[in-house]
């Protein structure tokens, strides 16, 4: 209220407790009616401070018309400071409007590489092709070597049984190029660790792709996979014929084909 409000009304009922109160305690409770004219009192007085607070709010007007001087009015200071924060309001909901969208593009990029059906799984397919390429890599080495080992023992069968030098020449030169096929062998190891390398680097991603699903839930991340991912192999007409050798999960046997034909 302003400083020119008349004082406020005392209630009836702060009357009656100070008079009970100026009283000794022996006094019997008070009666229903008495009650009941109390909180009818109460009523009015309630109704008579509601039209008084209506009455001060349709003043407001009139004196802020006139020029307000009061502590609530706002001087031109506080409403250029109301309108740079408005504004920068407006900058900061235009920001979080283009956080929203990157996190939306960052869960449509991760549902493409994550999507729902394994074989389609970008990262997984990845991990089981490089896990591919170690073992055939490695079984091929083997081959190679096991082969060379029969070269160099051929080899060293023909110096021991023939007795013409030029033979033995060519014998040695052989064994010479046996060597250098054991040496050159070793290129698998070296292989096999980096691309071990690579799929523990493939691993650590997949980690980190699969707890955003699970910050985010998998259930929206399905959503923005429901159709598969179409790839730039996929999109050229011929490209996707060119899968090359599938792994051995998948590969067709030799059994499979006969059973074509039974």
């Amino acid at each position: 209220m302003s400083p020119l409000s008349p004082p406020r009304k005392r209630f009836t009922a702060e009357v009656r407790r100070d008079q009970q109160r100026k009283d000794d305690g022996t006094r019997p409770s008070a009666a229903p009616g008495e009650v009941l004219e109390a909180l009818t009192a109460l009523h009015q007085e309630l109704a008579a401070l509601r039209q008084e607070v209506r009455q001060s709010r349709s003043e407001q007007p009139e004196q802020t018309a006139a020029g307000c001087h009061a502590p609530h009015c706002i001087t031109p200071d506080e409403q250029a400071d109301i309108k740079r924060e408005r504004e920068e309001i407006a900058i900061l909901k235009t920001e979080i409007r283009a956080l929203a969208q990157s996190i939306q593009d960052t869960k449509r990029e991760i549902a493409a590489l994550r999507y729902r059906d394994s074989e389609q799984d970008r990262i997984v397919a990845a991990t089981s092709e490089l896990d591919t390429i170690v073992e055939s890599t490695e079984e091929a080495t083997h081959t190679i070597l096991e082969q060379a080992e029969k070269i160099d023992g051929l080899m060293q069968t023909i110096k021991a049984q023939s007795g013409d030098a030029n033979i033995n020449h060519l014998a040695e030169d052989a064994a010479d190029c046996v060597v250098a096929i054991f040496e050159a062998c070793n290129f698998q190891d070296l292989t096999g660790q980096r691309v071990s390398k690579v799929v523990t680097t493939l691993q650590y991603v997949e980690d980190r792709v699969d707890r955003m699903i699970a910050i985010w839930g998998s259930d929206q991340i399905e959503e923005l996979a429901a159709e598969p991912p179409q790839t730039a192999a996929q999109a050229d007409d011929e490209a996707h014929l060119l899968n090359g050798p599938g792994d051995k999960a998948s590969a067709i046997s030799q059994a499979d084909i006969d059973a074509l034909f039974d």
